[in-house]
């Protein structure tokens, strides 16, 4: 999808969401420390979890058909991108492009979304891990999937092939 639009003229939509981050994450921070629920490191395990989960999450809420609803206002839905994504394009100028780009770009909520899973994961660590677990969960089923349709259709081509040449063979 290509636009004319000038990054530049976005630069101060970027500044505000940029400070609404830090501000949000800092002062969340800070809270959690004053209430000492901040920890010295975080396990391994949870890493890997919530890294699972933010990746699925940010996905789930930049790409996928369902979750267009939450980008309507900002951008604009496009084609089918398959397996029930979309592509979309931040529409406005702006702060309504900015939210714009960062609700359509996976690799720019996952900063959003991971700080999200910390900073809950430090207030409420097992229903966070209950909530991680879940998108974790459909990672790994999309990964099954997705192996299941590469080898279905292995098998089907190794099939195709098979036939076609027996009547290759067949015809001479």
């Amino acid at each position: 999808m290509a636009s004319k639009h000038d990054p530049r003229t976005t630069y101060p939509g970027y500044a505000v969401l940029t400070g609404a981050f830090l501000a949000g994450t800092g002062s969340a921070v800070a809270e959690l420390s004053r209430r000492r629920r901040l920890p010295v490191r975080f396990a391994f395990g949870d890493i890997m979890l919530l890294g699972v989960a933010t990746y699925q999450l940010s996905r789930t809420i930049s790409r996928d058909r369902v979750t267009a609803f939450l980008r309507e206002p900002f951008a604009k839905q496009a084609e089918s991108a398959g397996r029930g994504e979309v592509e979309s394009e931040a529409e406005g100028e702006g702060l309504r492009r900015a939210v714009g780009e960062l609700l359509i770009c996976p690799f720019c909520m996952t900063q959003w979304v991971g700080a999200a899973f910390l900073l809950s994961l430090c207030a409420a660590p097992r229903t966070t891990r209950f909530a991680a677990s879940l998108f974790a969960l459909r990672t790994v089923a999309e990964v099954a999937n997705v192996a299941h349709e590469a080898a279905v259709a292995a098998v089907d081509r190794r099939e195709d092939t098979t036939k076609l040449t027996q009547r290759r063979e067949s015809a001479a």
